[in-house]
């Protein structure tokens, strides 16, 4: 399997064979993802066979915010009071059963924060996760993640941390 991507979905992308063990997941993929993205509610990329077309992970992307009163104290401390701050909100991340355990999933959320960061055209403070489950917490976290005091499996890494992992 030679794969390819990340890029934006596309009709020619193989949906049908996609499990990575998350059956909501699964199902965003299959029956939600294109019409999310032709709606401008999220836009979904994928890594994909180059020579079949069959995704092997994907993720979406849409408009997010954080309330400054959830943030941890020392770092609301050092941002603007304006309440509630933009994000970009990392809304799904799934990989391929047969493609786990490879680095997917990091490259995956690699190409998140840089479209985060650099082509969102919106203000974003922070890329934000809603972990599905206690594994996808630890994930994250190995990735530098924080976890949003008081906010269940809410995850975020801030604009300025981003930008650092980028140099």
């Amino acid at each position: 399997m030679a794969i390819a991507g990340p890029s934006p979905l596309r009709a020619t992308h193989e949906r049908g064979n996609f499990h990575s063990g998350s059956e909501a997941l699964d199902n965003d993929l299959k029956h939600r993802a294109s019409q999310d993205a032709k709606r401008g509610i999220a836009f979904p990329y994928v890594l994909f066979d180059d020579e079949t077309g069959e995704i092997a992970g994907y993720y979406t992307l849409t408009a997010a915010s954080i309330e400054l009163q959830d943030l941890p104290s020392a770092l609301a401390a050092k941002l603007p009071a304006h309440g509630v701050l933009g994000a970009t909100l990392i809304g799904r991340l799934a990989v391929d059963l047969k493609v786990q355990r490879q680095g997917l999933g990091s490259l995956l959320v690699a190409h998140a924060v840089k479209q985060a960061l650099h082509e969102n055209p919106a203000a974003s403070i922070a890329v934000v996760v809603d972990a599905l489950n206690d594994d996808a917490v630890a994930f994250t976290k190995e990735l530098g993640f924080i976890q949003l005091p008081e906010s269940g499996r809410k995850l975020f890494l801030l604009r300025e941390t981003l930008q650092k992992h980028l140099k």
